[in-house]
């Protein structure tokens, strides 16, 4: 009020009389001096005005009734020097209000905006992609030119202008939506017909015409029947925790799997038999060694991609049905790291020369750009299959179960190998150990994870920030493995063993 007051005054007398001053109580007085020059009155009063905003503010109001608008101008800048909350002479001179703060131009505004927008952003984890700050974990399809459907799944244009022109999909096919009748009435679109699911199932039973399903994480190509293959996604997605859960990173693209209806099926497969003159998918030998492997050498020429899709089987009607969830989280397990620890040097050899392919030698230099060593990749399908904890075990359950039954398998085939042989061993058809040797290693993954041994909690941490960030991995795993030798007293009271 004080302030209004002084102000309201000094404009009456600044109209009244050419000049004024102040009293020695600091309150405006006239100087009626009607042949003096305003300017020369102005560097007086300005000297006396010194650092005081209020006589500032009103030296500003008596140059502004003067037509002294440089001077005017000069006295609103010292103003806001020396009382920064100065409203008036804020907007005197054009500055924007936000936020609690006073900016000089719009420019500057936008600055602090984007300044703000950035820092926020940064907190909350966001890159900037073009003009918009994104998730990490979406920017790999934002550059792919994707964009979100309603379901929150990533599509292409194309496929955005189909749903939008109201088509429909069933899996991977696009149905027209003349036919959403069918689709309503559980019908499967098999070919040319629409089929109920137990015909549908046999359909898709033969490998040349398996079912392709995709979810937000996975594309499954089964032959299992239908309620199988979504049984078996189920357990994936179990397996993609626990594989989150070792090396801290999750896959950012579709991740291929395979689930096939039986052993022998999974054994032609292999071989590339029923698959209308495929080579074979692998030629290792892993599918006899246990019930899950990679197929490395599978490519899609057509398509000009690599598949490598991890491999599995799911019988539910003879005595090893029992396996099928097992062998869906190994597979699952090995797609999920293959694409976290890919080879994209060799596999872009045989895509440029598909012609000249030579599997060995594919397969040596798939092998030499892997950051994770074999008994590392392995324990993490070896743990996800069997030695993680069934948190679907409600209280009074058990859920080591798995654990318990995974170390008994290694009590009856002789006890726990020694630990440096559990490193170094070769998985392969020809090592008779290797079924057992597959558990150890996923026992080490295990101890590594939930052990309680301190030094091993802080490399797995180091291992986890190294791997996400792409950095080499070699000397932690490195220092990992030397810790878990010098424990392997709390290693073996940990299973049991």
């Amino acid at each position: 009020m004080t302030h209004f007051i002084a102000t309201s005054v000094a404009l009456l007398i600044a109209f009244s009389c050419p000049t004024f001053g102040w009293t020695s109580a600091g309150t405006a007085a006239p100087y009626c001096v009607q042949d003096e020059d305003p300017e020369a009155i102005y560097k007086e009063r300005r000297e006396e005005a010194g650092k005081d905003p209020v006589k500032l503010w009103e030296l500003h109001l008596w140059c502004e009734a003067y037509g002294l608008e440089k001077e005017a101008k000069s006295c609103a800048r010292a103003v806001v020097k020396y009382d920064e909350e100065h409203k008036e002479a804020h907007e005197y001179l054009g500055h924007v209000f936000y936020d609690g703060k006073w900016f000089t131009s719009e420019r500057k505004l936008e600055r602090y905006k984007e300044e703000e927008e950035e820092r926020v952003a940064k907190e909350k984890g966001l890159v900037k992609y073009k003009d918009q700050w994104v998730s990490e974990e979406d920017l790999p399809f934002l550059k792919k030119g994707l964009v979100k459907d309603d379901d929150g799944r990533w599509v292409n244009k194309e496929e955005r202008e189909k749903i939008l022109a109201g088509w429909l999909k069933q899996d991977t096919e696009w149905v027209h939506p003349d036919n959403a009748g069918k689709l309503e009435a559980g019908l499967w679109k098999c070919g040319e017909e629409w089929l109920a699911t137990e015909k549908a199932n046999a359909y898709h039973a033969k490998l040349s015409s398996w079912w392709k399903i995709p979810d937000p994480v996975f594309l499954m190509h089964s032959t299992c029947d239908r309620e199988i293959a979504e049984k078996a996604l189920e357990e994936m997605h179990i397996a993609l925790r626990e594989v989150k859960r070792v090396v801290g990173a999750a896959p950012t693209t579709p991740v291929n799997v395979a689930m096939l209806r039986d052993a022998k099926q999974y054994g032609s497969y292999a071989a590339g038999n029923d698959t209308k003159g495929r080579p074979p998918i692998e030629i290792t030998g892993r599918s006899s060694v246990h019930h899950a492997f990679m197929a490395e050498i599978w490519f899609d020429q057509a398509q000009g991609v690599h598949m490598g899709a991890g491999v599995g089987y799911w019988n539910p009607d003879v005595s090893d049905g029992a396996f099928g969830p097992f062998s869906a989280r190994h597979a699952a397990a090995i797609a999920i790291l293959e694409q976290l620890d890919p080879s994209p040097k060799a596999i872009e050899k045989v895509l440029k020369n598909p012609t000249g392919f030579n599997p060995q030698k594919f397969l040596d230099d798939h092998y030499k750009e892997k950051r994770l060593p074999a008994w590392f990749r392995e324990g993490i399908c070896s743990y996800a299959e069997r030695w993680l904890l069934d948190s679907s075990i409600r209280k009074g359950g058990d859920a080591e179960k798995w654990r318990t039954w995974s170390a008994s398998n290694i009590i009856n085939k002789g006890g726990l190998s020694p630990i440096k042989k559990i490193f170094t061993e070769e998985v392969s058809v020809d090592n008779q150990n290797s079924a057992k040797l597959l558990n150890e290693r996923g026992l080490l993954i295990a101890f590594l994870l939930d052990g309680e041994i301190e030094e091993l909690k802080e490399k797995h941490f180091e291992l986890k920030q190294k791997f996400k960030s792409g950095e080499s991995v070699t000397a932690t795993l490195k220092s990992i493995e030397k810790t878990i030798i010098r424990h392997e007293q709390e290693l073996r009271k940990f299973a049991g063993l």
